[in-house]
């Protein structure tokens, strides 16, 4: 585990002949704060590039575990931080005044009453998105008053008129003759405006989406937020799925007898670039148009990549490559999308802190995956956003969240409450790298609230909600600890 040095910090009080205070190093990211006259110190934390109130207490109780589990060096360093802490709060304990500021100040003190709490998620947008044209939620959302709900979600299978296909029972047939949209059925599967975006009608795109933004977002004026999710193909033909690729080479091939297999290849590749990009950028053009104050979004238009991801060092400038693909879109649209789902639950110890990453051969328990991983796959993640969001235009970024295990990390975890270390990962951490918003998929199956899994209620009460708030009020509490592994500027980690 990386242990952040922490300058010491030295604030000047001016309130007449008042003596300073100074918030004194401990090393690895904690600070001391006393002064001369009676004052109650305060334990700080280093959380990104501001100091913070954690609880002393359970600050203690960690790291006399981490002492238990350590070995060497380590077990030294943490002693002696220990020790520290502990005379640190012997110190407070003499101390008779009320508690300081939770956070430390970084201007003079005037003798003016008392400013504004600290809010550092004024400039920040937290959204709780369950996809409907009026979000509502089954839950209570007090816990987070920071929560917005100003966000409409578009199923592209339900607005224009997007190219897929899928088997033909009998509810997709109702579907698209209420969408009015073109179709054909063919071997027991049904094709949507062609089945691929080669050969696609733009103009019943844009005819569909003339209709359907009344039912979606009816309002002309509306200025929150759309996200649209279309997840069956993209504008990069290499980040499109095997079937979608397959059905396009085969229609090509129909469409021009007698090409060889090479040819073929590339013509269809060659294509797919012009008319797939076409059928987003018209999209975000035309409902621009037609909702000109809405800020406008596409979910998973960012590849999301776990395993040989962005920092790979031959498939990383491949992925970037497929991305730009999509930037004319970006450039539509208001925000870029970083989708960071959890998959995998980090291995923790018996205090709840996640386990350091251990040499490549020892195998997690009970089949987890370490915090390091988890974190990783987040920050490339952010960054390839926040790239694509600067070269279109300094765009802000969006990182979607899940407070459930994604069932594509295998059974084992799938659909549990994600543990505090992996959800700070999603809300915290992506704030920290420069995301701008955080949007919760909040959408939940009733079964759910009375199965093993896990009901959402209590779990928004006691971790969504103290570890959201704890962030914008500048006190996460007994999450304070995960900040040392998930420094903003630890990419190299």
């Amino acid at each position: 585990m990386r242990l952040v040095v922490l300058l010491a910090l030295v604030v000047a009080l001016l309130i007449g002949v008042t003596p300073s205070f100074a918030a004194q190093s401990l090393g690895s990211g904690y600070a001391c704060k006393s002064r001369p006259a009676p004052l109650s110190g305060l334990l700080m934390r280093k959380v990104g590039t501001r100091l913070v109130k954690i609880d002393a207490k359970a600050t203690i109780k960690l790291i006399k575990q981490r002492i238990k589990n350590s070995r060497g060096a380590a077990k030294r360093a943490h002693r002696n931080l220990l020790a520290a802490m502990q005379g640190c709060v012997a110190t407070v304990q003499q101390e008779s005044e009320p508690p300081a500021p939770t956070i430390v100040p970084t201007v003079a003190a005037t003798a003016n009453p008392p400013a504004a709490p600290v809010d550092y998620c004024a400039d920040k947008k937290i959204f709780w998105n369950v996809g409907s044209q009026a979000p509502q939620s089954p839950f209570d959302l007090s816990a987070m008053p920071h929560i917005q709900k100003n966000l409409i979600l578009i199923n592209m299978g339900w607005f224009g008129a997007f190219p897929d296909f899928m088997p033909a029972n009998q509810e997709q047939i109702n579907r698209v003759n209420w969408l009015q949209i073109p179709y054909s059925v063919k071997g027991g599967i049904l094709y949507v405006n062609s089945g691929t975006p080669l050969y696609g009608s733009l103009e019943a795109n844009t005819e569909a989406i003339a209709r359907h933004i009344v039912a979606t977002v009816p309002d002309p004026a509306y200025n929150g937020y759309v996200v649209f999710d279309f997840e069956s193909w993209f504008p990069a033909w290499e980040l499109t799925q095997p079937e979608m690729r397959a059905e396009a080479l085969a229609q090509f091939a129909a469409q021009n007898p007698g090409l060889g297999e090479a040819a073929i290849e590339r013509g269809t590749q060659e294509l797919w670039d012009e008319k797939a990009l076409a059928f987003y950028v018209q999209t975000a053009a035309l409902t621009k148009q037609l909702r000109p104050n809405a800020k406008l979004g596409f979910y998973d238009l960012v590849s999301r990549q776990y395993w040989q991801g962005y920092a790979d060092p031959v498939r990383g400038d491949l992925l970037r490559a497929w991305n730009n693909k999509a930037l004319p879109v970006h450039q539509l649209c208001d925000f870029v999308i970083a989708d960071i789902y959890q998959f995998y639950r980090s291995a923790l110890d018996s205090s709840g802190f996640p386990l350091p990453e251990p040499p490549s051969w020892i195998v997690p328990p009970n089949g987890t995956l370490y915090f390091a991983g988890n974190k990783r796959y987040v920050e490339e993640n952010v960054n390839e956003a926040l790239r694509l969001a600067a070269a279109a235009g300094d765009k802000p970024v969006m990182a979607y969240a899940w407070h459930r295990y994604h069932n594509s990390g295998g059974p084992l975890d799938a659909f549990y409450l994600v543990n505090p270390p992996d959800l700070f990962l999603q809300t915290v951490y992506p704030l920290m790298l420069g995301a701008k918003m955080i949007t919760f998929w909040g959408d939940e199956i009733a079964s759910y609230q009375i199965s093993p899994l896990g009901g959402l209620q209590p779990y928004i009460n006691n971790v969504m909600g103290p570890m959201v708030e704890g962030y914008c009020n500048g006190n996460l509490g007994p999450y304070a600890p995960l900040a040392e592994l998930t420094q903003a500027n630890s990419s190299n980690s």
